[in-house]
């Protein structure tokens, strides 16, 4: 048995230059199966409201440019057609 050499004070400690071995454990199939249930979540969720986002930012700009007369209401995109579906 050998004998542990006492460290002087002021002595910086080095770790050895071979990496210490881990044991790696693989994942569970639940560990899985809710990270492709977060990534399909994310990837089909996050795009559903974006464009909900972008289909209500259009209709407001479109609503706000018809209140306050911003384009000339000659255009045709904002003619409106049967008449009877006018609320003003």
């Amino acid at each position: 048995m050998t004998e542990a050499t006492p460290i002087e004070p002021g002595k910086d400690l080095t770790l050895p230059d071979e990496p210490l071995e881990t044991i790696e454990e693989s994942p569970s199939a639940l560990s899985r199966v809710g990270s492709f249930t977060a990534s399909c979540a994310i990837n089909l969720v996050l795009p559903f409201i974006n464009g909900l986002m972008l289909g209500f930012g259009e209709l407001l700009a479109h609503e706000v440019c018809w209140r306050k007369s911003i384009f000339p209401p000659t255009n045709r995109g904002y003619q409106i057609y049967p008449e009877r579906r006018k609320f003003l």
